[in-house]
């Protein structure tokens, strides 16, 4: 109530323009999947080697924190929930490079914190790299000529990308 009614992200008007386009939504299915195996196993993998370090467990959080950290000097739009450039994917102000790159530095910087023992969600973070590899994946489709807005996908892979991670 303090904020608003209003929708988290402000979407462009996109639609379902040629039957070409599945092609690009099945492709999107795959980096989806992919993706999420991806996340998955890095995330577990995380916590695994966390766990049997031979330290005390307090220092497990801090060492995540130094890594996401170090992370962020790099790639910043990675940190804290990261929507800012999910909406400006949606509204195509983000190349490829980017969109790849943020997917790949919030599967670490999740891992590394929440992974090491630090608080934190998951939920937020596979709407970001869902969203990224959208992103990524639309403008492809979008250079080739096989789809209309990659918006779209943006909004689709937030939704398949959790889907296939959470199962």
């Amino acid at each position: 109530s303090v904020f608003g009614h209003q929708p988290l992200f402000v979407t462009p008007n996109v639609g379902f323009t040629n039957p070409l386009e599945l092609v690009g939504y099945a492709v999107l299915g795959v980096v989806c999947a992919g993706g999420g195996w991806l996340y998955v196993r890095f995330f577990y993998g995380t916590r695994d080697f966390f766990r049997g370090l031979p330290i005390r467990k307090f220092w497990h959080p801090v060492i995540g924190g130094l890594l996401t950290g170090l992370i962020g000097l790099f790639i910043p739009a990675a940190l804290a929930t990261s929507y800012g450039s999910i909406q400006s994917a949606l509204d195509g102000r983000l190349g490829l490079g980017f969109l790849l790159a943020l997917a790949f530095a919030k599967i670490l910087t999740t891992s590394f914190s929440i992974g090491s023992g630090g608080s934190g969600g998951v939920f937020g973070p596979a709407m970001v790299i869902g969203g990224a590899l959208g992103g990524a994946t639309g403008i492809v489709f979008h250079h080739l000529g096989l789809l209309a807005n990659p918006a779209s996908m943006v909004i689709v892979a937030m939704a398949g990308f959790f889907a296939g991670a959470a199962h």
